[in-house]
């Protein structure tokens, strides 16, 4: 049985959050140069460096994170207005 969007959210069938994560081939090269840089660094550098290395890519991450946060309330945002910005043109289609 098919059952609406909304519907699905409610019922918590769809999490925006949860979605399949699709692997590229730049995607991995990018985390391939990650890894080596954070190898060559754990090499080179002290303990007590390296930990401020860590920690500058957490705060890089938790910046990033709330980034995204917001770009997916203004996505939602303006997905939202264009639906009801569609329904109220499909009222008069509707109705005639």
């Amino acid at each position: 049985m098919h059952k609406s969007i909304f519907e699905a959210l409610y019922y918590g069938k769809i999490n925006p959050s949860e979605r399949k994560v699709r692997s590229t081939p730049e995607k991995g090269n990018i985390e391939c140069k990650i890894q080596a840089l954070k190898s060559y660094f754990h090499k080179e550098l002290s303990a007590e460096d390296y930990e401020r290395i860590e920690k500058l890519e957490t705060l890089y991450t938790e910046y990033h994170d709330c980034e995204n946060v917001n770009l997916f309330a203004h996505g939602f945002t303006v997905g939202a207005l264009l639906m009801l910005e569609v329904s109220a043109g499909l009222e008069g289609v509707i109705n005639e």
